[in-house]
């Protein structure tokens, strides 16, 4: 498959060239996240995003360490 035949697929929509979450990174890695706790095991939720499981992960870390620093900068601001 080619990148035009992907079309905006893969992890090309859920990352950028430097490896920051694009805005459907970050809304698939929120949707990582709640999908996890309630048990969804990563070969679903890869199949569902149309990545690869280690992709899904990848996504997943990163937006937690987003979602941790965004915490962090407003609990920083609180003081």
């Amino acid at each position: 498959m080619t990148r035009d035949e992907l079309d905006g697929e893969g992890p090309d929509r859920y990352l950028t060239a430097d490896g920051m979450l694009t805005a459907d990174g970050d809304d698939a890695g929120r949707w990582l996240d709640t999908e996890r706790a309630r048990g969804a095991d990563w070969d679903t939720l890869a199949d569902t995003l149309e990545v690869h499981p280690r992709v899904a992960r990848h996504l997943h870390t990163l937006w937690c360490a987003a979602r941790d620093r965004a915490a962090d900068e407003a609990q920083h601001a609180l003081f």
